[in-house]
Order: structure tokens, then sequence, then C-alpha cells
């Protein structure tokens, strides 16, 4: 075995990327010897098993892959605490750094920075890592290392990848390869010392996530944010059709997360309720009879996107229908003719 640990960095990666003979341990691999190195070459060639595209470079062109938002994968329900426990019995205190998230490549990634330290984060330390995903789900034969951040994942093929870590002691950095055969991750080559990898806490996700009763909003993936905007607390136009449109007052903090008026003659219940309100704490939609405020000058939301608006997803995607809620799924739908649970 070839002693990474005393060559510089540049060494290291001109090594991956010539297509040296570096040998290495394999923890993530259960300790096999003698592995072939992470080439451009190696990687592009390797068998996928998963239907997923093949290409190192750019993202999957078949038109039966279009990559599902990280918060539907394995990892979604982390999203809602921001925070998970860790094998020191302590908590990793998170947000998303970088979204690379791909559901049709073989392997991708999320960066997450934050911190460790007790549940309700105090007596913290900074703390960041590298989740990896198969597709949809977590490369079941890794745990993700929580050393002080994560200066940098570069992808080397479409199964494989180098990750850069950052120390708070010598060496400052260390490189790490791994490339993914047939859903099983294996650790080609590293500069990191044993002993700082086996000293860090890591995230072991067989533990389920904590229990949270907060809202899943779409979080994006390696093709951007699933917002088509980000738009702050307030009131706007929600047109159903060309004649049909909705005034709401959206993403409030105290619970109200839509109130809105129609502009039209609605036909939501016997009443003739013109008014609709979907709170939370209990979660409830309530309808009535009210006098809308003057709508004039009030932005648009253009048909056919999702926009975050304050604390409301709004979802406009499907012909006369406003979906408004803190997460797809949870929320009111409101159309000409019904109102009712989304």
């Amino acid at each position: 075995m070839i002693d990474l640990n005393h060559h510089p960095m540049p060494t290291v990666v001109a090594a991956l990327l010539a297509a040296t003979a570096l040998v290495a341990c394999s923890p993530a691999d259960n300790g096999t010897n003698g592995a072939a190195p992470v080439t451009s070459e190696s990687a592009t060639t390797a068998t996928s098993t998963s239907g997923r595209s093949p290409d190192p470079t750019t993202p999957p062109s078949t038109p039966d892959c279009t990559s599902g938002d990280l918060a539907a994968s394995e990892f979604g329900p982390h999203l809602r605490t921001a925070s998970i426990r860790t094998s020191s019995a302590e908590y990793f205190h998170f947000d998303v750094r970088e979204n690379t998230y791909d559901s049709c490549r073989d392997l991708s990634w999320v960066l997450l920075d934050g911190t460790i330290g007790d549940i309700n984060g105090d007596h913290s330390r900074p703390a960041g890592t590298v989740v990896l995903f198969a597709g949809d789900r977590f490369v079941s034969n890794y745990q993700p290392p929580l050393y002080a951040g994560v200066d940098n994942v570069r992808r080397l093929a479409d199964n494989a990848a180098l990750i850069t870590w950052r120390h708070n002691q010598a060496p400052r950095t260390s490189e790490e390869s791994y490339e993914l055969l047939d859903d099983h991750l294996r650790l080609v080559a590293y500069s990191t010392p044993d002993e700082l990898r086996g000293a860090v806490p890591v995230i072991d996700f067989r533990n389920p996530p904590l229990d949270s009763q907060a809202g899943l909003p779409p979080e994006g993936n390696a093709h951007g944010s699933p917002y088509a905007a980000e738009l702050p607390t307030g009131r706007y136009l929600l047109p159903l059709n060309s004649e049909q449109t909705l005034q709401c007052e959206l993403g409030r903090d105290d619970g109200v997360i839509a109130d809105c008026w129609a502009n039209f003659q609605a036909h939501w219940d016997g009443d003739g309720s013109n008014h609709v309100r979907y709170v939370i704490s209990p979660a409830r939609i309530e309808k009535d009879i009210n006098i809308a405020p003057d709508a004039r000058g009030l932005p648009t939301l253009p048909r056919g996107d999702i926009y975050r608006v304050g604390t409301a997803v709004v979802d406009l995607q499907e012909p006369n229908v406003a979906r408004i809620g803190l997460e797809p799924g949870q929320g009111v739908h409101i159309s000409p003719g019904y109102v009712g649970e989304w």
C-alpha cells in the first residue's frame, strides 16, 4: 500500500487524475486491499446497474429521467429539523451549503455545514460533511464523517468523486477519492491521517430522523432551486385562468399561511363564501363572506410555476388551480368551484 499521508495535496490530485497506480486500504469497502485508483477511464467505464446516466460530465439526457427534489429523497425527513444524531450521541445542526443532488446520476451529493453540540445547539463546535446518494437513496455502506468542514467536492466520473476535507489541526486539508460500483462505495485513495479518520463522529442514517411537525418544502436539486421566485410575505394576485383571479396575503409568520379572496363568483359552498384562509396550529381551512381589500397595484404570480412567498409554497402549475401550504400535500387547494385540502 502506498502511504499517501506524506504526499502534499497537489501530488494526490495529480496522481488521481493522471491514473498513476495508487492503492489504498478501503474502510468503505470492508477492508479490501489492492483496489485500483479512480481514473477518468476506469470510473467512466464502470458498469452501471441502475439505469441512470453513465455520462460523467453532463446531466442525464434520457427523456424518461427527471431528477427528483432533495426533499423527496431518503434524506428529506432530516430537513424538517436540520439536526441529525451522531455516533458520539451529540447532534449535528446543519445548513445545506451546496445541493448537487441528482437522482438520475449514479453518484450525487449535498454538502452540509454546521455545528456539533447538544440537542439545543449549545456547547457546539464547527463541523461539515458530504452526504452521498446512489439515485434517490443513501449510499448504503458510507457513514458521513464530521470533520471541521468541507473545502470542495469534485466529480471525477459519473460514479466517482474527490472530497477535500478541512481540519483544525495538521494537515489542515486532506483528500479522499471514492467510486461507486453496483451501489457499493469504495474508498480508492486517501491522504487523511488514520488517527483523524478514526477520531471524528459520523452520521449513521440507520438512526431515524428526529421527530418534528415542521413543514418540508421543496429543496431543489443539482439543476437549481425548485422555485421560479422566492418572494417576501405580502399580498399577491394569483390568476386561476384568464378571467378568474385570487387576491391572497401569503406566508405570514403568525400561522396564517394563505388569506385569499375570489374576484369572481365562487362556488365553494352553499353560503356564497368568497374568502378562504389556510391556518396552521392546528391546520384548518376557514371560509366565509368578506369584503376584499383593494387589489390595485398588487404584483401577479404568473401561472405555470411554483413560488416561495414568506413561509408559503404556492403551486400554480395545474390549470384553474392554486395550491398553497407549507409543503406539497400540506395546505389548501383552491379552484373556481372547490376549496379543500391539498
